[in-house]
């Protein structure tokens, strides 16, 4: 009913709004007309308009006075309206409130139509009464420690969760289908690593028979030296043969095992060769004609340790690309020099013509080989790198999934959490209850013995409580039909006034 009211106050509020936004637009075709009468009031000619523009007017005047009455009828009914509400209101919650006052009076009287010995229970269990009421408040405060200790294991729980969920968006989880093809990849890429691996440590790219290396052992010719080769042979000769040891009591090591195989052996030991220099001639000549010479040293590749071998097994000579430019610098410049075809040029003699290896060996050969292993080596430099980039590949995959595991299983245990969360919440309310209604005993019975409390008092209370209810109900009643005759039906015989001269104007 109180809804219906405030509906219908409202709609009052929007008629009232509508009565004002009339009134307004008459008053400004008021001024409109009276501006018009100005202007013809100078003009006497026409007489029939400016009657009929004075006629306008009054009436307009006559539906402002009207309007502006309705509008001040409605803010008296509106104020009534009000009024009426907070009472019917009022009246509405003193009825529910008696009523409630009654059953509570009735549950207390119940008490008194038991028999002597419950009577006698109700007055006599205050000790036990007592008792269980810090029964229960102990309990009560063992759930609000575990509830406690609960949520921060949650907060724990969840924060652990949102950090795994920061690091997931940094690693993407592929998924197990994908997480296997590149697991298969990369059994593939490490067998073929493996493969190649044995091939490079199963090749012998040694020419010695001996555990001592060769001079020819020490050094690998690199891919641009292929055009040299023929040159690089006549320069080291028979020198590749030469066993290369660290150092002069090595070499004696070995020459005493060759006098007992009554072998000749020849030996270079690191610590007696000195280091070779460049002469200045040869500086001289790379300085005019270094389009057309080449350093042997810069063909080879060799470690550290054993560069200063290979030094000295070439030194004193260079690579000149022709014969012409061979003995212009031989000449020139007093060094030695050999043709990248094999020709030799000194500074008294030239030699060459068709070469013949007398060595079981050749430069060609060792050139297949160093460049066969430089190939398996290269490739292994690749497949090793794609091995990485799978293996990191894997890392990651891993890490996300496992991430993602424990994201998972988090969850579980927030989720679990979160249901005890609510059991100890039920049972503190349960606890709670059983507290209140356990204080409610304690007092009812302490007001039992020390007011003496009479049934006759308590049906008194009742039988002025339901009158009371009687008489608001009529109250309500007459609120509402004061609402319905009086109220409303002023508000429609304002309206329908209001429209009847607002038609006639």
């Amino acid at each position: 009913s109180i809804k219906v009211i405030q509906n219908q106050h409202q709609q009052a509020d929007k008629d009232k709004e509508t009565v004002f936004i009339e009134l307004n637009q008459t008053r400004e075709n008021h001024i409109q007309l009276t501006k018009r009468m100005e202007e013809l009031s100078k003009d006497t000619m026409d007489r029939s308009e400016l009657k009929k523009i004075e006629d306008d007017s009054k009436k307009i005047e006559r539906k402002i006075t009207i309007i502006a009455e309705a509008s001040q009828l409605f803010d008296q009914i509106l104020l009534n309206a009000n009024l009426a509400s907070e009472k019917y209101k009022s009246e509405s919650l003193k009825a529910f409130y008696l009523e409630k006052s009654i059953e509570s009076i009735r549950k207390e009287l119940n008490k008194y139509n038991t028999s002597p010995n419950q009577k006698s229970k109700n007055f006599t269990s205050m000790e036990e009464l007592q008792s269980e009421l810090e029964l229960r408040q102990k309990r009560k405060e063992e759930y609000y420690k575990q509830l406690s200790l609960t949520k921060q294991e949650q907060a724990n729980s969840n924060k652990i969760i949102s950090e795994l969920r920061n690091q997931s968006k940094l690693l993407t989880y592929c998924g197990d289908e994908k997480i296997n093809q590149v697991n298969n990849q990369l059994l593939q890429i490490k067998q073929k690593s493996d493969m190649l691996n044995l091939k490079i440590s199963s090749h012998n790219f040694s020419f010695s028979n001996e555990n001592v290396p060769k001079l020819l052992d020490i050094f690998k010719l690199k891919k641009e030296s292929k055009d040299f080769l023929t040159a690089l042979e006549i320069i080291m000769g028979s020198k590749v043969f030469i066993s290369i040891v660290s150092s002069t009591i090595d070499a004696e090591n070995i020459l005493q095992k060759a006098n007992k195989l009554k072998k000749s052996v020849h030996i270079w030991p690191l610590d007696r060769i000195k280091e070779p220099t460049p002469s200045k001639n040869i500086l001289e000549a790379f300085r005019n004609h270094h389009n057309v010479l080449t350093d042997p040293i810069s063909l080879v590749e060799v470690s550290p340790k054993y560069l200063i071998a290979v030094k000295y097994a070439c030194q004193g000579w260079v690579i000149v690309k022709d014969d012409e430019s061979a003995n212009i610098i031989s000449s020139k410049f007093g060094i030695n020099c050999v043709t990248m075809k094999g020709n030799k040029h000194t500074p008294h003699s030239i030699s060459g013509g068709y070469h013949s290896n007398s060595y079981s060996f050749s430069f060609k050969d060792k050139y297949s080989k160093d460049t066969e292993l430089l190939n398996l080596q290269s490739e292994l430099i690749e497949v090793e790198k794609d091995k990485e980039e799978f293996e990191k590949l894997m890392r990651d995959q891993t890490s996300a999934k496992d991430i993602l595991d424990r994201i998972d299983s988090e969850e579980i245990i927030a989720n679990e959490l979160k249901s005890k969360i609510r059991e100890i919440e039920k049972k503190l309310v349960a606890v709670e209850v059983e507290i209140d209604c356990l204080k409610l005993e304690i007092q009812f019975c302490t007001k039992a013995e020390n007011l003496n409390v009479i049934p006759e008092d308590l049906i008194k209370k009742i039988n002025e409580s339901e009158q009371e209810i009687t008489i608001a109900k009529l109250n309500i009643q007459k609120l509402r039909v004061y609402f319905e005759e009086e109220i409303f039906g002023e508000v429609e015989g304002i309206w329908n006034s209001v429209f009847l001269e607002s038609k006639s104007t």
